[in-house]
């Protein structure tokens, strides 16, 4: 048995490959105005706000749906308890069983 494992033919083509990117003589000329573009663009709230207001707006009114899906879910279990202690309460009172009168013991 040999422990040399074989060659990967894989490994020898990547050796061997190398990229030959294409020279561009325009390519720094187009960074530059790129750059040129950026530095005179408008940078004020205003010209910042009329770009992002509609993401802006849909994030509040999210926002605000779901706080008041969440307080309704809160009211209503608050309401579902209170309720179920008013009827446990009412029940005691009109129920023999449950109701003492402690005016009649000695």
């Amino acid at each position: 048995m040999s422990d040399d494992p074989k060659p990967d033919p894989l490994s020898k083509l990547l050796a061997t490959w190398r990229e030959q990117p294409s020279a561009r003589p325009e390519f720094r000329a187009e960074v530059w105005q790129r750059i040129e573009r950026e530095a005179a663009a408008d940078r004020s709230f205003a010209v910042w706000l009329r770009q992002h207001g509609l993401g802006l707006s849909a994030m509040a009114a999210a926002t605000v749906l779901m706080a008041g899906a969440g307080g309704v879910l809160t009211a209503q279990r608050l309401n579902e308890r209170e309720r179920a202690a008013r009827l446990d309460a009412y029940v005691s009172s009109i129920d023999p069983h449950q109701r003492v009168d402690l005016e009649d013991s000695p």
